[in-house]
């Protein structure tokens, strides 16, 4: 902090502290006595973002900064409103502007280390206090320094007439306070908070913005508050926007979504928060067994105690935890270990990216998974209780329509919520709320999960990166070019081709038997649906299929499909029916399924690869048999892109060039199913 000197010939006695988001902020001296307590000092040591620097460097900033930048713009509402008092000759109480200015410096007291991530840590639930609560006992505990200069500065009824704010503040939020009930200064900010517009929400989001380095939040703080204006309407009186400022609320809401869809819930911001929460519940556990080897004396007090005291609570920071994280990292407990080794060092668990992030997917995953456990007889009840799986479940909205309202004053003097005026922040149906964004994820860490005393682990990690595959939404859909030829030349001119290129590395591997039996109603209904459903031949296992076409995907190039795969251990699809029905829902619950097509296959697979493209290219030799005893032979190639889904570009442009040096290579966009049925009905009718 330093003072500014020319300023202090103007203003009254105070500091002015030099901030990278509002430059110059005022703070009188009295604010100053409660900015220097220890309490105060603490949340220099707490990110605002809690682990949000692992993804973006720069957001290292703490809610000690953000407590005076919400500080600096409850002064700029309250001199805002001042003058609007003064015009309707309404005083403004000076004790009121006071304590309205220490529950905007004082909203975070009570964070924990790593801020939210810090919320429902505990294992016993019950000595999970809210950082709420924790900010009303600091600033009413008469022990504390804090409470102390509040009461010297601001009077004996001072701490608890602050906390009185803080909590209605909340209750605000919870009550759906729409309207005002008088003209004062605090239903004034009270409205302002379940109105969305409150100092808090304006000094993060441009805070958080131009820390993390993400431009999305980079509002006009003074316009909008600014615009902010009382009216009357239906006999109540509103805080409210006129309409001419409804495109800078619009930019608001717009900010406030992006930062929460790109920074407040970026997934491995969220993988670092649960990890976090994994470290503390084996801490506990080693603690309560008496094997934790390291445990600082703030965290002992926290693990042992039922209710802390507050002298204990704001000894806790970030630093606390992270001292103890680099200790623990040399733990003989190797799942502690692991997790420190993840914060400390950026050591991400594997991501799971469903193609259905839904409920019933995740489920459905989660029963595949344990199947594989039990065979290896290691019985899970509950995946989350292990400490290789974070399971997180994270849902936001930037606007609701029936809480926090924003009221629009028209043109027409009417008074709307703003989804009524706004073209871009509007519900559809009697939507309540807008721009919701619900996610499911899932992370596993595979060197904690070998490190279990299971037989043949690496066998069981295998089986499950497998699974996992399948469930994968990039594995989940097959892009590939097909071509029929006329005969085995063909395939001879390709090789050829193939050898005398020098942009790709190209492996060739050794001929591949295999059986695919091909399974359909009675009415072949899945074959109506242009899908298929399959089991595979090769040698001792086999694998269950389905593919169906990505329908929002049309392409008259590439064939695009979804393909869903299954390890199982015969030729039997009885005991997956619930696999099949999850992914071929078109179907009837009770339909009877029967073998339709059976593909012999002598199958030559190539691998082509060039720096991260990855093209699969077989060659097939196919002889089909249908129900009947009618056979077909034909000869195919297909090239399939394993890369990433912008590589279709260099997939295209490798069969174009193919198709230009080779002939005799026809494009088709039929399935070996459909293409199957096709074949081997017209060799029945001819043998007729």
């Amino acid at each position: 902090m330093y003072m500014d000197s020319d300023l202090r010939k103007i203003t009254p006695r105070g500091k002015v502290i030099r901030d990278a988001i509002h430059k110059d902020i005022f703070v009188p001296e009295k604010f100053l006595d409660i900015i220097d307590t220890p309490e105060f000092q603490r949340l220099r040591r707490i990110k605002q973002l809690s682990v949000a620097d692992s993804v973006f460097p720069s957001a290292e900033h703490t809610r000690f900064s953000h407590s005076l930048g919400t500080f600096h713009i409850m002064t700029l509402m309250i001199n805002h409103f001042g003058n609007i008092f003064k015009e309707l000759g309404v005083p403004l109480d000076n004790e009121d502007k006071d304590l309205a200015l220490l529950a905007a410096l004082l909203h975070d007291i009570g964070h924990g280390p790593f801020s939210h991530a810090f919320e429902n840590i505990h294992v016993e639930k019950d000595k999970n206090i809210p950082h709420e609560e924790w900010t009303t006992r600091i600033i009413t505990d008469n022990e504390s320094n804090l409470n102390r200069e509040i009461v010297r500065n601001f009077g004996k009824e001072a701490p608890q007439k602050t906390a009185s704010i803080i909590s209605k503040q909340k209750e605000a939020r919870e009550e759906n306070l729409y309207e005002l009930k008088s003209i004062d200064l605090f239903s004034i900010l009270s409205s302002l908070i379940s109105s969305q517009l409150d100092a808090d929400r304006l000094d993060y989001l441009v805070r958080d913005s131009i820390s993390s380095g993400i431009a999305f939040g980079n509002i006009d703080i003074l316009l909008i508050i600014s615009a902010l204006q009382i009216t009357v309407y239906k006999n109540k009186y509103y805080v409210c926007v006129p309409e001419k400022y409804l495109q800078d609320i619009e930019a608001y809401l717009l900010a406030r979504y992006h930062m929460q869809k790109v920074v407040y819930y970026h997934d491995f911001k969220i993988q670092m928060e649960q990890i976090i929460k994994l470290i503390f519940k084996k801490a506990y556990t080693l603690f309560q067994e008496n094997k934790l080897e390291f445990c600082p004396s703030a965290i002992e007090k926290l693990f042992s105690s039922q209710d802390i005291s507050v002298l204990d609570y704001v000894r806790l920071d970030d630093s606390t935890f992270i001292c103890a994280f680099q200790e623990w990292v040399y733990s003989s407990n190797y799942e502690l270990a692991e997790l420190c080794s993840s914060i400390l060092y950026r050591r991400k668990f594997k991501k799971v990216n469903i193609i259905n992030n839904s409920d019933p997917m995740l489920s459905r995953l989660k029963q595949d998974v344990c199947l594989i456990f039990d065979r290896y007889q290691y019985h899970i009840n509950d995946l989350r209780q292990e400490f290789f799986w974070i399971e997180s479940s994270t849902g936001f909205s930037a606007y609701k329509v029936n809480k926090e309202n924003i009221w629009v004053q028209k043109n027409n003097g009417l008074v709307v919520d703003i989804s009524e005026v706004s073209k871009i922040v509007k519900g559809y149906n009697n939507e309540e709320i807008i721009w919701k964004d619900d996610r499911n994820m899932i992370f596993i860490n595979y060197s904690i999960l070998r490190a279990k005393l299971i037989n043949n682990v690496e066998s069981l990690v295998t089986e499950l990166k497998a699974l996992i595959a399948n469930y994968d939404i990039r594995n989940s859909i097959e892009i590939e070019k097909k071509y029929y030829i006329q005969d085995k030349s063909v395939f001879n001119c390709i090789l050829n081709y193939l050898k005398e290129q020098n942009e790709y590395v190209v492996e060739i591997e050794n001929e591949i038997n295999q059986i695919d039996y091909y399974y359909d109603t009675e009415f072949s209904d899945i074959h109506k649906n242009n899908s298929s459903l399959r089991i595979r031949s090769k040698g001792d296992s086999y694998e269950l299929t389905i593919k169906k076409p990505v329908k929002d995907i049309v392409d008259e190039d590439q064939n695009k499909r979804f393909e869903f795969q299954k390890p199982i251990e015969e030729n039997n699809i009885k005991g997956h029916l619930d696999f099949i029905f999850e992914h071929l829902n078109f179907l009837d619950q009770d339909a009877i399924f029967k073998t339709s097509l059976i593909i012999r296959n002598l199958r030559k697979p190539i691998t082509l690869k060039k720096n991260n493209i990855t093209f699969e290219m077989v060659f097939d030799s196919v002889k089909y048999k249908d129900n009947r005893g009618s056979t077909a032979i034909d000869y195919q190639v297909e090239i399939e892109l394993k890369s990433d889904f912008p590589h279709s570009v260099s997939l295209k442009l490798f069969t174009d060039n193919l198709e230009k040096q080779i002939s005799g290579l026809k494009i088709t966009h039929e399935s070996k199913y459909s293409r199957g049925l096709s074949l081997v009905s017209r060799s029945y009718n001819e043998d007729r």
